[in-house]
């Protein structure tokens, strides 16, 4: 009778650790990714290099350009990184010849060098490999600053 309590007790617990780790990406509450602010994560770039990270800011997307970006007050290539995406997934749907924009939570891999190695040209320092993303509101489209 105890076994069966305890059989009941370890597949309900493992039950719940997969439907956490479904809805949040995350097995006992404890998340493979870091929260880290965008200004932060470009100017300390070299802390968080290797590490899963999650960050916000205004996602930008072109057909060759795929950023986040700060502020929508900079240029491309200040205060941003490259967002590449090895699954395919796209944040906004692509229109031929439009430059998009809409503020995400963008997650995965981040990589840091300093000599803009990143990027299409390879200008960019910063790169996100995207795993995960979150949007906010409706895209927009870019009217860069002057």
């Amino acid at each position: 009778m105890s076994r069966l309590i305890i059989l009941a007790l370890v597949v309900g617990f493992l039950i719940w650790g997969l439907a956490s780790w479904q809805k949040n990406g995350s097995f006992l509450g404890f998340s493979p990714y870091k929260t880290v602010n965008l200004i932060d994560l470009i100017s300390y770039g070299n802390l968080y290099d290797g590490k899963k990270i999650c960050t916000r800011g205004y996602y930008l997307q072109a057909e060759a350009l795929s950023i986040i970006k700060v502020s929508l007050k900079d240029d491309n290539y200040t205060r941003s990184a490259w967002v590449l995406s090895s699954t395919g997934q796209e944040i906004i749907t692509q229109i031929p010849g439009q430059e998009r924009i809409i503020e995400a939570t963008i997650c995965g891999y981040f990589a840091s060098q300093r000599a803009g190695e990143f990027g299409d040209p390879p200008v960019w320092n910063h790169q996100i490999t995207l795993e995960k993303f979150e949007t906010y509101g409706e895209t927009q489209p870019f009217v860069p600053v002057k």
